[in-house]
């Protein structure tokens, strides 16, 4: 594991000509060894959970703890929509036309207020853009419908009071530095 997590970071960094701070596991699936792991080669945080919003967390970094050592968690927010039903700021299902732009909005919108200085991370892998989740590629009509319903996201947070957008390591330096 040590090996392959190190030269992934060590071939990103070449081709990106910039130093890789952050991981987030396939599948969201991280353990303590990975952690330890990530910090023995370097790496300033993890985004591989998904955390509840609520009264215990307010879309603010924590530690994780691998063997001895500790890592910043940026952890992916999980919350009810309007009719209850279990959600995450992962945009993949608003992707595949399951999920709508303001439904993300709208949550964005009722957390801001109550967690100043909070991340809420929206996540997506680029091909959810252009195919599903089996690896199916979207007709030219569905990748309209993609392109602009990611559009609208972006739109729809700058009119937010109080919302940047900022990379993971963008924000940790905001936190680093208050």
């Amino acid at each position: 594991m040590r090996q392959a997590i190190g030269t992934a970071k060590s071939i990103l960094e070449s081709m990106l000509e910039c130093k890789v701070s952050g991981f987030r596991a396939p599948y969201t699936r991280i353990n303590g060894d990975v952690i330890a792991t990530l910090a023995e080669l370097g790496f300033a945080y993890d985004s591989s959970e998904t955390r509840a919003i609520g009264p215990d967390w307010r879309l603010e970094s924590y530690l994780v703890e691998g063997g001895d050592t500790f890592l910043a968690e940026l952890a992916l927010p999980e919350f009810k929509d309007s009719r209850g039903k279990r959600m995450t700021s992962y945009l993949w299902p608003m992707l595949e036309g399951r999920r709508r732009p303001e439904e993300y909005l709208d949550v964005i919108r009722q957390t801001a207020p109550t967690a100043p200085g909070g991340l809420f991370i929206l996540a997506f892998h680029p091909w959810h853009i252009a195919a599903d989740e089996k690896g199916r590629p979207f007709s030219p009509e569905e990748l309209q419908r993609n392109c602009r319903d990611l559009g609208a996201v972006l739109a729809g947070l700058r009119s937010i009071p109080a919302t940047k957008l900022v990379t993971l390591q963008g924000y940790l330096n905001l936190v680093e530095n208050a």
